[in-house]
């Protein structure tokens, strides 16, 4: 994949093309999520520049995409914890690219999405597998049943369905509640969250 839009932040920032300024202005964008430069930014950044919006990374992976308009401010990036109208929020840019694939399909503008497309189908859609295992074999061992995730909370969660891209969890334990961590994020007990298969947390069966 050319890495058109890099040259461009390059360009648009002073930037001289070289791994030193290439890694400086990676971290810069991503706030450190990311440290070189990948196809998977190089998307976000065309996304973004055809669709009119911007993005905010936060230190976790979480993503924003805000679309610009005249009066776009930086709070509009905060994340909110559910998307709006021209505002959305993602885990990681994993999901991000997978929600935006039927967009892509479907744009029937001047410039054809294929190359990105077929990156996302080839990257996250394993013919229905992942680890070696098929649909079935995953919603067998994982669907209806409560796994414990060590992540930036200890917190219990209920699989409730597995398709081809990702796994859908519900949040029905949690060490602490919204209260207890005012400005942070975190999943918290009925939470919806959908993670997808090839960046699936560390996960503990519950023992009975």
């Amino acid at each position: 994949m050319e890495y058109r839009m890099k040259q461009d932040y390059l360009k648009n920032n002073l930037y001289e093309d070289n791994a030193e300024s290439e890694k400086y202005l990676v971290e810069d964008i991503t706030q450190g999520a990311f440290h070189k430069w990948n196809d998977k930014l190089e998307i976000i950044t065309r996304v973004c520049d055809w669709y009119g919006y911007h993005f905010r990374f936060y230190s976790d992976g979480r993503l924003v995409m805000q679309m610009l308009n005249a009066n776009t401010s930086e709070d509009e990036f905060d994340w909110r914890g559910k998307d709006d109208c021209g505002h959305l929020e993602y885990q990681n840019i994993d999901e991000m690219l997978i929600d935006w694939l039927d967009e892509l399909k479907q744009n029937e503008g001047s410039y054809k999405f294929d190359e990105e497309i077929a990156f996302i189908k080839t990257t996250f859609h394993r013919k229905g597998k992942i680890n070696n295992m098929n649909i079935k074999d995953l919603k067998e061992k994982y669907v209806n049943k409560e796994f414990v995730i060590i992540g930036n909370t200890e917190r219990t969660v209920l699989v409730t369905d597995i398709d081809d891209y990702y796994m859908t969890v519900k949040v029905i334990k949690n060490k602490y509640s919204r209260q207890n961590c005012v400005g942070n994020y975190f999943p918290y007990v009925n939470d919806v969250i959908k993670y997808p298969l090839t960046a699936l947390p560390i996960m503990y069966e519950v023992a009975e």
